[in-house]
C-alpha cells in the first residue's frame, strides 16, 4: 500500500470523472457494506477501480467533494471489507492519494480490483455484478451463467517470451494512453497494476501486445490482423473470380487498428454505387456508429487463441465481418444482444478507457441500439436499410459471422 501526493489539477480531474462500468466513487462515511458491494461487483465483471473519500455530486461540488481520511489508519475498515467480508476475498491493490499542499482534505483510498476466476459474495451472501454504472444483484440462472463464464481463462493472459516491460513501456501508443490517464501513473506501475506484465520476469502479456504494440502481429505468435476484401458480387459465398484487387491487410494497436479499419471499410463502401430514389447512381451512405460497433466487437471480443485474421468482405449489397472464435462462455445467439460477457476483459477494459470523448462513446452506444433493433428498421437512405443477420448454420472456420445488408 502506497501513499502518493498528486497535484490539485489531477484531484479535480479525478472528481470530474464519470461513473461507469469500470469506475465508481464511495464516501468515506459510507461503511464497509458499500465497499463490499462495489468490489465484489467489479471482480464478478471485468474488474475496475473505485475511490473511497469522494462525496456524491448531489451533496457538494468541485474540490469540496474530496473528503478523505485524516490518516491511512482511519481507512483500515476498507481493507477489512475487501479481505474479511467478501467470500472469497477479491484480488485488489490499494494506494492513498493526498493533494499537494492540502493535507487537510485528507487521503482518498484508490482501489484497483482485478477480474477474478471466482464468484464473489458479499457478507449477506449476495452476488453482484457491475453493469454500466450500476452494481446489480444476480439470482438463480444468472449466477450459474456467471460461474460457467468464470471457468474460462483467456488467451490474452498468456505471457510473451520475447516482449518485456522495458520494450512495452516505450511503445508510442502506451505513452499516448498514459498522457490522458487519471490518476497519473508511470508506464511500469500501470502495467504491473493492470496485470499486463508478469510479476516474475516482467514479460508482457498477449493483451498488452494487442493494445499497445506498434505491430502486434510481429509480437503475438498467432495471426491477429484485419483483412479487407472487396467482391464485385451479390453472391451468398465469396468467389475469387469476383475479387477486386488484392485484399488489404491492416495492423496496429487495438485503438488504431479499429480506426484504420473503419476508415478503409468506409472508403470501400462509399465506392459502391447504388441506385437512388431519383434514378441516379450514388455512393452508399452508411451509419458510421453501427459499422464502428461491429468492428470494435470483432477486434475486442475475437478469440486470439485462434491463429487467424478478422476478415471483412465487402459485397455489392452487404458487408460481412468474420471474427475468429465461437461465442464465449454462456453466450448464445438468443442472448447475444441482452447479456454481457467479455472473452478478453483486459483488452476490452483498456480499450473502453481509450475510446476518448463522450461523443465517441455515444456513437458506439447508438450502434448497439441499431444492432438490437429488428432487421430493416434503420434506413440508410431510401430504400436501403440496415439490420443484423446472424447465420442459421454454425459459422465456417470456427468464426463468428455478422452480415449487414445495404438494402432490403
Amino acid at each position: 500500500m502506497e501513499e502518493r501526493y498528486i497535484p490539485y489539477k489531477e484531484a479535480i480531474s479525478i472528481i470530474n470523472k464519470q461513473e461507469s462500468h469500470f469506475w465508481d466513487f464511495k464516501s468515506a462515511s459510507g461503511g464497509g457494506k458499500n465497499v463490499q458491494e462495489i468490489a465484489s461487483a467489479l471482480a464478478n465483471a471485468e474488474g475496475g477501480d473505485f475511490i473511497v473519500g469522494i462525496e456524491d455530486s448531489k451533496r457538494c461540488s468541485g474540490i469540496d467533494r474530496w473528503k478523505g481520511f485524516a490518516t491511512p489508519e482511519d481507512a483500515n475498515w476498507v481493507h477489512q471489507a475487501l479481505v474479511g467480508e467478501i467470500d472469497p476475498p477479491v484480488p485488489y491493490e490499494l494506494e492513498y492519494l493526498w493533494i499537494e499542499g492540502r493535507e487537510d482534505f485528507g487521503a482518498c483510498c484508490l482501489v484497483s480490483v482485478q477480474k477474478s476466476a471466482d464468484v464473489h459474495k458479499s457478507a449477506k451472501g449476495e452476488v453482484l455484478q457491475r453493469r454500466g454504472a450500476q452494481s446489480l444483484k444476480l439470482t438463480g440462472g444468472k449466477i450459474a451463467d456467471l460461474s460457467l463464464s468464470k471457468g474460462a481463462r483467456s488467451y490474452e493472459d498468456q505471457s510473451l517470451d520475447d516482449y518485456d516491460t522495458e520494450e512495452l513501456a516505450e511503445e508510442p501508443e502506451l505513452q499516448t494512453f498514459l498522457a490522458g490517464y487519471s490518476p497519473a501513473s508511470t508506464a511500469e506501475k500501470f502495467l504491473k497494476r493492470q496485470r499486463l506484465v508478469t510479476r516474475k520476469g516482467g514479460n508482457a502479456t498477449v493483451a498488452a501486445a494487442i493494445l499497445y504494440a506498434e505491430e502486434p502481429a510481429a509480437v503475438v505468435p498467432k495471426r491477429c490482423s484485419v483483412k479487407i476484401a472487396r467482391y464485385e458480387s451479390t453472391e451468398s459465398a465469396p468467389d475469387r473470380k469476383y475479387l477486386k484487387g488484392t485484399p488489404l491487410t491492416i495492423d496496429g494497436p487495438a485503438r488504431l487498428l479499429i480506426d484504420r479499419t473503419l476508415a478503409a471499410v468506409s472508403q470501400m463502401i462509399e465506392a459502391v454505387p447504388v441506385l437512388g430514389t431519383d434514378g441516379m447512381m450514388s455512393p452508399v451512405k452508411y451509419p458510421p456508429e453501427a459499422l464502428k460497433e461491429i468492428i470494435v466487437n470483432a477486434v475486442i471480443h475475437r478469440d486470439y487463441n485462434v491463429s487467424d485474421d478478422i476478415l471483412i468482405s465487402i459485397f455489392d449489397n452487404r458487408v460481412e465481418v468474420r471474427s475468429p472464435g465461437k461465442l464465449p462462455g454462456h453466450m448464445t445467439r438468443e442472448n447475444l444482444l441482452s447479456d454481457r460477457f467479455a472473452r478478453n476483459p483486459s483488452t476490452g477494459y483498456r480499450d473502453e478507457r481509450n475510446e476518448g470523448s463522450k461523443a465517441q462513446r455515444a456513437n458506439v452506444r447508438s450502434g448497439r441500439e441499431c444492432l438490437r433493433s429488428s432487421p430493416g428498421s434503420h434506413p440508410i437512405g431510401p430504400p436501403r436499410r440496415i439490420g443484423p443477420r446472424i447465420p442459421e448454420q454454425q459459422p465456417r472456420g470456427d468464426k463468428q459471422d455478422r452480415s449487414i445488408p445495404y438494402r432490403n
